[in-house]
């Protein structure tokens, strides 16, 4: 049985390309009626949200340069972090045909823009390494713009990764602590702190591409998976509690947030480890897993009741008489 539900890619070029036509595919999300008025597709919100919080960092950055808090180059670039996001999602906003027909590119380029933006601007020594509007919103251009692709968290977990998706978010949270703790290491302060915390996120990665790998050579995935799990459940409760009550993420940022977030997800892995094996194999025959790696649904045998002009085997009676007893 596949306890672990991780599912195997047979095809991936496939899958590539069905989300590709999906993405080319989306239409204009602003709509004008005759009476003036303007209508959003609740599908296409992602890109409304993702030019919101582009003219927040553009406030925000503005913000901090009448301050004085920003050096010269890094609010340069802020503000060209937030006006490109700014531009192109205007852009996919008006629906305009020439537009639309290069919108697969402008998302994908939206989302790479945003999303390492994002952490330049929020890791080590940028400017907005600390809670605030500026911090808030460079992850939200980051998640949104990855929303915009299609992708969400329930999305993937109906669809592509299933119960696997909050092992994927704990690969992210630990790649995130790991690049948040990694500029403490050349400090004594909070030495064995730094320490701790990168062996566990080095660790909780190995793990999963463990996981992952060893589903990807068969579809048997060890009985020791629930007690994995939960070991790093454990492990990344008590990482969670040393990094944020110790240090060196005593404020919120980052680290503070990937540690907690780390905790959740692999709580929720835990359960639901712990949930598929206890479902066990079904009288239907759910959980069975054929030669190509797809479910099976195996009824299990009915009493078979011979005709008046079929002959009766001792075999069909016996079955008949066991299925019976059962039943009762």
């Amino acid at each position: 049985m596949d306890k672990f539900n991780i599912p195997v890619v047979k095809k991936p070029v496939e899958v590539i390309k069905t989300h590709v036509e999906a993405v080319k595919n989306m239409e204009a999300p602003v709509t004008i009626t005759e009476n003036l008025v303007v209508t959003v597709d609740n599908g296409m919100m992602p890109i409304l949200g993702n030019f919101c919080a582009a003219v927040v960092l553009l406030v925000a950055t503005i913000n901090s340069t009448t301050n004085g808090s920003m050096e010269v180059g890094m609010r340069g670039y802020a503000n060209s972090v937030a006006v490109v996001a700014m531009v192109l999602s205007f852009l996919l906003l008006t629906g305009i045909k020439q537009v639309l027909r290069m919108s697969f590119y402008i998302r994908y380029v939206l989302f790479f823009w945003c999303f390492i933006g994002g952490c330049i601007l929020t890791f080590g020594t940028g400017p907005f390494s600390s809670t605030g509007n500026g911090y808030f919103c460079s992850w939200a251009l980051a998640i949104f713009s990855f929303m915009n692709l299609g992708f969400s968290y329930d999305t993937m977990k109906s669809t592509i990764l299933k119960n696997a998706t909050p092992l994927i978010s704990l690969a992210f949270c630990s790649f995130v602590l790991l690049m948040a703790t990694i500029p403490w290491a050349g400090s004594q302060i909070f030495f064995w702190e730094t320490i701790f915390a990168i062996a566990i996120t080095i660790l909780t990665m190995a793990i999963i591409g463990f996981l992952f790998y060893k589903h990807q050579r068969s579809t048997d995935i060890p009985g020791s998976s629930f007690h994995i799990v939960l070991f790093l459940a454990i492990l990344w409760i008590f990482t969670a509690g040393i990094v944020t009550f110790r240090g060196p993420f005593l404020i919120t940022g980052n680290g503070y947030f990937s540690a907690w977030a780390g905790a959740i997800f692999a709580s929720v892995a835990a359960k639901e480890v712990h949930s598929d094996e206890d479902d066990g194999i079904e009288a239907t025959g759910q959980g069975v897993v054929g030669e190509d790696g797809e479910d099976v649904d195996v009824a299990p045998p009915q009493p078979r009741l011979a005709s008046p002009r079929e002959p009766v085997d001792d075999e069909t009676v016996s079955r008949t008489a066991v299925m019976t007893r059962v039943s009762v």
